[in-house]
């Protein structure tokens, strides 16, 4: 991710200040949230998909309190996300997380292996 990103900003520092990337000035926190969800391609595991959900909330009230910083973002991507799933996942969890940005936007995608999930990116 960081040489993509290095395209788009002068300034590229990972994991500095307690935060995953200083971008010029962006302070960005990145998370995965793997679900409970099941789907055909992933074996079944009891994950707690609500401290997932927790520690992304968490690292949205950190980047609050980084002052110095114009933008804060948080880049999150959720799977398996299939689609009889994301109504659930939209009811329960987006929304609480999507509360305490000031917005948000999204991308589905595919896996190489064929797993579905999507990628997050809200401004705090």
């Amino acid at each position: 991710m960081v040489p993509i990103l290095r395209n788009y900003f002068k300034r590229l520092v990972p994991e500095e200040e307690n935060i995953d990337i200083l971008a010029d000035d962006w302070a960005i926190e990145i998370k995965t949230i793997n679900t409970n969800y099941t789907h055909p391609l992933v074996k079944y595991k009891s994950v707690p998909i609500t401290e997932n959900v927790d520690s992304v909330l968490n690292d949205i009230d950190k980047l609050k309190e980084k002052t110095r910083f114009k933008n804060k973002a948080v880049l999150f991507i959720v799977f398996p996300l299939p689609e009889k799933s994301m109504h659930i996942w939209q009811q329960i969890h987006l929304n609480k997380i999507k509360s305490r940005l000031r917005e948000i936007v999204s991308h589905k995608f595919r896996f190489r292996n064929g797993v579905p999930g999507i990628m997050y990116i809200g401004q705090v």
